[in-house]
């Protein structure tokens, strides 16, 4: 795989979909299938980030996602497409990919749903046109080993985790 970890990138390593998060958010992600497999977030085109002040997703629990722009600004790897990525292990209808998407989405939209992880995608500016791909698992393979094989290969080539994929263990927040 090349350093970008780019669409065609993952294409060639099974991922489908490349649809954007607004035509996501329109259609209800009737285009994801309801099944297990890992998800992903690409940025889309050779636009620059643009970190808004304020997250556009809303407190959870609590906790409000806006972090500094100049702590999210460090994290932007100009060099890679790639920034998120997390999986939905299909243990039951809400940790599959279609309702793991459409949560994900409502959280960006403002709506106060558990899909905390990914938090830092809504406080960029372009987050709308950002592009989403799934790659659902055959039934031997299981979707937190597949994320976090492409993880690892993202952090051997980068020194750094995908933009917003923080080191801590944020998953707890997540609802279940």
């Amino acid at each position: 795989m090349s350093s970008t970890f780019s669409a065609a990138d993952l294409a060639a390593e099974g991922f489908e979909g490349f649809l954007t998060v607004g035509q996501l958010h329109r259609s209800g992600c009737l285009e994801v299938p309801d099944a297990c497999g890992v998800y992903v977030v690409l940025r889309r085109g050779e636009a620059p980030h643009r970190v808004l002040r304020r997250s556009q997703a809303p407190a959870w629990r609590g906790t409000d996602p806006t972090r500094p722009i100049e702590e999210l600004s460090a994290r932007i790897i100009d060099a890679t497409d790639l920034l998120y990525v997390n999986a939905a292990p299909g243990s039951g209808v809400r940790h599959r990919l279609r309702q793991r998407l459409k949560r994900f989405l409502r959280f960006g939209h403002g709506s106060v749903v558990g899909h905390w992880s990914g938090r830092f995608i809504w406080q960029l500016g372009e987050s709308s046109r950002l592009v989403l791909a799934w790659r659902p698992c055959a039934e031997h393979e299981d979707a937190r080993a597949l994320a976090d094989d492409l993880l690892r290969r993202f952090e051997a080539v980068h020194h750094a985790r995908p933009y917003a994929n923080p080191i801590e263990d944020d998953s707890a927040l997540d609802a279940d």
